[in-house]
Formats: structure tokens, C-alpha cells, sequence
């Protein structure tokens, strides 16, 4: 997960990159997407992939072509204080609010 180190904004919508953990195939019909959900001050940010079946491309093509990406995960408004982003694949990461200025973080 890309986070900025002068912190995130507070009551704003941040927008951070997280990197895929597994691999699609090069035929998926889309790039995952992210969900978002919150409990408490842990938030889980979830990478969604449409699988292309391998049944409708009969060839091994697809198969071999290992594609990984990531996603934009838009976090909700948040108050002050500290966080924790959490992805399947990845280390907990600690997220400051209201320390800095920054409403992103790209893709490195």
C-alpha cells in the first residue's frame, strides 16, 4: 500500500493505491476494483477482480499471462487520529489523519 508520510487530511476523501497480492489473467475483462469497510478505526480495503472463466477461452493463452495491478481504494471522510489500513496480502499499515495536508498517494 502506498502512503504518504506527512499524513493524510483530516475530513476529507483520501485516496490510496494498493497493490494486487495475486494475479489475474491478461483476458480479465476489467482491472479489480476496491471496496472499503470500516469497524472502529481499522479499515479493510478489499481488491474485487472479475475472473475471465477459463472455459470461454479454450486456449492456454490466458492462462499463462499473469497480470498484476492494483486498484485506487477512495477512503471515506475521516476525523483525526490514527488508523489502521488492512489488505489481504499485505502488512497492517498505520495511517495518521489529520497531521498533513495530503488527500492521496499515487501508485509508486
Amino acid at each position: 500500500m502506498c502512503r504518504a508520510d506527512a499524513g493524510m487530511a483530516a475530513d476529507t476523501v483520501v485516496s490510496i493505491w494498493v497493490l494486487e497480492s495475486n494475479c489475474g489473467s491478461a483476458c480479465d475483462p476489467a482491472p479489480p476494483s476496491c471496496e472499503v469497510s470500516r469497524a472502529g478505526t481499522v479499515l479493510t480495503l478489499t481488491l474485487v477482480r472479475r475472473f475471465c472463466p477459463a472455459t470461454q477461452f479454450p486456449n492456454t493463452l490466458c492462462l499463462q499471462g499473469c497480470k498484476i495491478t492494483g486498484a485506487t481504494c477512495f477512503l471515506p471522510a475521516l476525523a483525526a487520529g490514527e488508523y489502521t489500513l488492512r489488505s489481504q496480502g499485505h502488512s497492517d499499515v498505520d495511517l495518521s489523519v489529520g497531521t498533513g495536508s495530503t488527500t492521496s498517494c499515487p501508485d509508486p
